[in-house]
């Protein structure tokens, strides 16, 4: 009899912690899908500075790198004044513009507006390589980082998920600097 009750009390605190636990979840995804909204639009001049310094976050890049840039003509013409700058291990060697994916794969492909996202993310996985954007819609969709403002500053939206199936590999720093999604 002791033993039933025993039982029926662990099974009773384990449905209470289960149903805690789906409520902060709740709680938490609800509260990301609304300050995901809350988020706009960097200038390009904003964002070209910002991803040329959080870029060398990524353990991953080394070498010569190649940007991929699809529809956003103003932002590839920003992001070519940082060709030659250093970028962690590595020094941006090229910003290539497009509108379709390219044959030839490069480091990072930088998505811009109009684009078909599932199809480029699909290739920036299959390739391993890093996607970034500008575009505050896309946070929470899977791109591994965003850059937007958010209450007038910038801010940097990483998503953990994205960025281990694209082959990023973040330090420390840049966890506890971004926002995670």
């Amino acid at each position: 009899m002791a033993g039933n009750r025993r039982k029926s009390e662990i099974l009773m605190r384990g449905m209470k912690k289960s149903v805690i636990t789906v409520a902060l979840l709740s709680i938490l995804l609800y509260s990301s899908s609304v300050s995901a909204g809350s988020y706009q639009w960097a200038s390009v001049k904003i964002q070209s500075a910002l991803f040329i310094k959080v870029l060398g976050f990524n353990k991953a890049l080394e070498g010569n790198l190649i940007i991929y840039v699809l529809g956003a003509d103003e932002f590839a013409g920003e992001f070519r004044t940082q060709i030659g700058n250093r970028v962690g291990d590595g020094r941006l060697y090229a910003v290539i513009r497009g509108e379709r994916l390219p044959a030839d794969v490069p480091d990072i492909v930088y998505i811009g507006e109009g684009c078909n996202l599932e199809k480029v993310l699909d290739y920036t996985e299959r390739n391993r390589v890093m996607s970034i954007s500008g575009n505050p819609g896309y946070v929470g969709k899977g791109v591994s980082l965003i850059i937007a403002i958010e209450d007038g500053k910038p801010r940097l939206i990483v998503d953990t998920e994205s960025s281990i199936r694209e082959g990023v590999e973040w330090n420390k720093q840049m966890i506890r600097i971004s926002q995670i999604y």
